[in-house]
């Protein structure tokens, strides 16, 4: 039997859980094996794939069928997501809950509703659940009813290859008030209300280059946006997914990196952009403030407010103090969190 075990599933590499565990397993594995202990990885390929259609929002549904699947032996069982857990799981890693906050959006198929369900009853059962940030932590205790004991805080890391770059991005254009964004057309991501904001600049007089880098997954959300930036003569410039050498030099050269979203387990977009040594205004919510701390500009969801934090960001001197907040969050720090927690949880529970 070995001491630990982690589930992973068959994720798109570099991008969201791929990207997580991609960075996540080889770092924890070299460290583990050092401490003496006896690792092994399993990846959980689903039996089938049912995709469902959703014409109001896009996207689809995948089932993963984990109890059929045979279970790794190992005292810590490690799940990176709760919906590749087997029942024999008993540490989960929980980015965020945002279905089960707004279930009006991700809960309207019959699939998803029976997957959450299924999430639901792994983060109940699980011993212990590694929360990427405290913000997760207190949704998962307040809305699902987890035990604040048994969470605990494990944040993210950020890609090596985001640093300040001398090289101006393709997508600046001079004479203009540059802005970017990334992340994908997501509902909570409020992209909606970050164009209008533009739209109150743009009423001032003030000429706006915006540039959203992301996949867009959701067709509603795809005429929302475009339908606000023809109402306010905003120019929509979408490259969709780029390499991060696209990323680094547009968040180096722009002027100001907005992060409009709502809701998030930890964001790292605006992380990121710091890393690039950019200004970064974002909507005065928690997550927000527990990793950014006083290095950004934080408004209101509102498109008047938003708009004046992007002139106060303008008129800002950020120096390097972005860069060192950023650096407070690395893929080694985060592997080296999660050697202890296994170490510290073998020797309580074995």
């Amino acid at each position: 039997m070995d001491d630990i075990a982690i589930i992973t599933g068959k994720w798109r590499t570099g991008v969201g859980h791929g990207s997580f565990a991609g960075n996540l397993i080889p770092r924890v594995c070299a460290l583990a094996r050092h401490a003496g202990l006896s690792v092994s990885v399993h990846e959980i390929k689903p039996l089938f794939e049912l995709n469902i259609a959703k014409r109001k929002i896009g996207g689809y549904s995948t089932i993963w069928p984990v109890r059929c699947l045979k279970h790794p032996k190992a005292k810590i069982v490690h799940a990176l997501d709760a919906g590749v857990a087997t029942s024999n799981t008993n540490v989960v890693t929980l980015l965020d809950i945002a279905p089960l906050v707004f279930p009006e959006i991700y809960l309207r198929s019959f699939t998803a509703k029976v997957e959450w369900n299924y999430r639901k009853k792994v983060l109940l059962k699980a011993r212990k659940i590694l929360s990427i940030s405290a913000f997760s932590g207190q949704e998962c205790a307040s809305v699902i009813g987890i035990e604040r004991k048994k969470i605990e805080v494990c944040p993210l890391g950020l890609e090596s290859s985001f640093y300040p770059d001398n090289a101006v991005s393709e997508y600046w254009r001079k004479g203009k008030i540059n802005i970017v964004t990334s992340g994908q057309n997501d509902p909570r991501k409020n992209f909606p209300v970050l164009i209008e904001a533009l739209g109150v600049l743009k009423e001032k007089g003030y000429d706006i280059n915006f540039v959203r880098f992301g996949p867009s997954n959701w067709p509603e959300e795809t005429r929302k946006m475009q339908e606000t930036a023809r109402r306010y003569g905003i120019t929509l410039v979408e490259p969709g997914v780029v390499d991060i050498e696209v990323l680094r030099r547009a968040y180096s050269s722009f002027d100001v990196f907005v992060w409009p979203s709502i809701y998030e387990g930890m964001g790292l977009p605006p992380l990121e952009a710091l890393a690039c040594g950019a200004k970064v205004v974002a909507l005065d919510l928690p997550f927000n403030r527990e990793f950014m701390g006083d290095v950004a500009v934080y408004v209101k969801n509102e498109p008047g407010a938003i708009a004046e934090g992007i002139l106060e960001a303008l008129k800002m001197e950020i120096g390097d103090k972005g860069i060192k907040q950023a650096k407070k969050y690395t893929w080694e720090r985060c592997a080296s969190q999660h050697l202890k927690i296994y170490l510290d949880l073998l020797k309580a529970w074995f």
